[in-house]
């Protein structure tokens, strides 16, 4: 029976597109200064490649990317390691090591009411989802680590005085050769690397817990608190107490405190996000259920379902209404906040909802969402009323029914540039971005058969219009979008 790898689909897959950005009749045209689909290798000169040989923690490596919210430093993880740049000159400021786990999830935000300039939270475990260690790191206003007091290890000068004080008598005594005394050598250097990391920890605000997924907005928007997840594992295989189920923990940064839990949900929950006046707080959840909660008080005010399965993800339209994804068959629907009611619901014919809804982005200034449904990009925009005025398939990636096509999948959807620019990743590196004002396009791809790492991410300079690509050949790119 034929199977497929990833590194089969990486060798031998090429993007065909059915539609490439095209609403109506009209299909996007190259962007002037691109003109075609450009390649690695093509980036601007500012591109830079990852530092290398930071250890593996987790079951798989990852790499990540991230940018400050006043565009001056970007943060760049590569296993359990992150190293923040400055955006300008790329000169390093700062390296970041405590996670014994490789880091999974970050945000890098200005701080509020505190000494120091910028707040990074940074989630690292076993596995993606799971609980592990999130650290809150202070920095400066020239992106260096405040209040991390803890001396490194000499880790290599350690090992080789240990090594030393006992060579000698491994080999007059118990014959070991000079392999053998390297592997404890190794070996004592790996024990101190573990103890170095745990020592660094104590130091620092860490927490047991993840954040949530699927475009979740960790800190409230006055940007004193913040909310992840703990005993996030789904219940769906053992029975638990009603204190070891999933729960989302309100956190202020501020006074570094725990406010209260969100307690209810009796399965894994996936998505959890703040509305814009900060007033309520809304989960998604696998026991087929989302709640809508007091952001102030910590109450559940309405509980929407049972879905009939797995719930997903959401995303605010305003203070008022909130899309949430999930359910059996999968249903898209825009609720009320302050009474939970269904106001209106996505029903499409073409292109028919099969599977499960994870991947959207709401853009305010156009009152339009842009949803990755199966292996398309589907526009979806509202009129005054609440109800949908437009729909239109403008992206399709062409399916045979092969397996090199069913590996295929888009992630990341995103607005920039205030709603002017569509950008959507495909899994085996392309990035593709829409000027859907102009109705231009750029394709930014990896030449066929580059073998690839797990990781990416992407950030957006506005000022500049530079988009920042971390791919997974482990390379920083610079592309523009002037």
């Amino acid at each position: 029976m034929p199977s497929m790898s990833r590194e089969r689909f990486l060798q031998e897959y090429e993007l065909n597109l059915d539609l490439e950005f095209q609403c109506g009749k009209t299909t996007a045209s190259w962007a002037p200064r691109a003109s075609r689909p450009l390649y690695w290798g093509e980036e601007q000169q500012n591109s830079f490649k990852l530092a290398q040989g930071d250890p593996n923690r987790s079951n798989v490596p990852n790499a990540k990317l991230g940018v400050s919210s006043d565009y001056k430093f970007v943060s760049v993880a590569t296993n359990a390691v992150i190293r923040i740049y400055e955006v300008d000159t790329r000169r390093q400021t700062a390296e970041l090591k405590a996670h014994m786990t490789n880091i999974w999830k970050f945000h890098f935000t200005e701080a509020r009411a505190s000494e120091a300039k910028y707040w990074l939270i940074s989630e690292g475990a076993m596995v993606s989802g799971c609980d592990g260690d999130i650290v809150v790191w202070h920095l400066d206003r020239d992106g260096h680590v405040l209040h991390h007091n803890a001396v490194p290890f000499a880790i290599r000068y350690l090992t080789d005085k240990a090594v030393d004080a006992i060579e000698q008598d491994l080999k007059r005594h118990h014959e070991l050769d000079i392999s053998a005394i390297e592997s404890i050598g190794s070996s004592f250097a790996n024990t101190l690397e573990r103890v170095d990391l745990e020592n660094r920890l104590q130091y620092l605000p860490h927490l047991d817990g993840h954040l949530p997924s699927f475009g979740s907005h960790y800190f409230s928007h006055e940007g004193n608190r913040f909310i992840y997840i703990v005993h996030g594992m789904t219940t769906q295989n053992a029975m638990w107490s009603p204190n070891d189920l999933p729960q989302v923990v309100v956190f202020d940064m501020v006074k570094m405190v725990e406010v209260f839990r969100l307690k209810g949900h009796t399965d894994a929950i996936m998505w959890a996000s703040w509305s814009p006046n900060d007033r309520a707080i809304v989960t998604a959840s696998w026991d087929e259920t989302h709640k809508i909660w007091s952001a102030t008080k910590g109450e559940c005010k309405h509980t929407i379902g049972p879905t009939g399965g797995q719930n997903w993800a959401g995303c605010f339209i305003d203070d008022h209404r909130v899309l949430l994804s999930g359910g059996t068959p999968t249903r898209l629907s825009i609720y009320s906040i302050a009474t939970a009611k269904e106001l209106c619901r996505l029903e499409l014919e073409e292109p028919q909802i099969k599977h499960w809804i994870r991947h959207f982005t709401w853009n305010p200034k156009f009152n339009t969402f842009a949803l990755i449904i199966n292996k398309s990009i589907v526009l979806w925009q509202l009129d005054e009323k609440q109800s949908e005025s437009m729909k239109c398939e403008v992206l399709k990636v062409k399916n045979d029914g092969s397996m090199l096509d069913r590996f295929c999948n888009l992630s990341d959807i995103q607005w920039l540039d205030d709603g002017k620019k569509l950008i959507v990743r495909v899994n085996e590196g392309k990035m593709m971005v829409w000027d859907w004002e102009r109705n231009f396009k750029w394709r930014f791809q990896r030449p066929k058969g580059t073998k690839l790492h797990y990781g990416g991410g992407f950030a957006y300079l506005p000022n500049s219009q530079i988009l920042l690509c971390l791919d997974r050949d482990g390379t920083v790119r610079e592309w523009s979008l002037n």
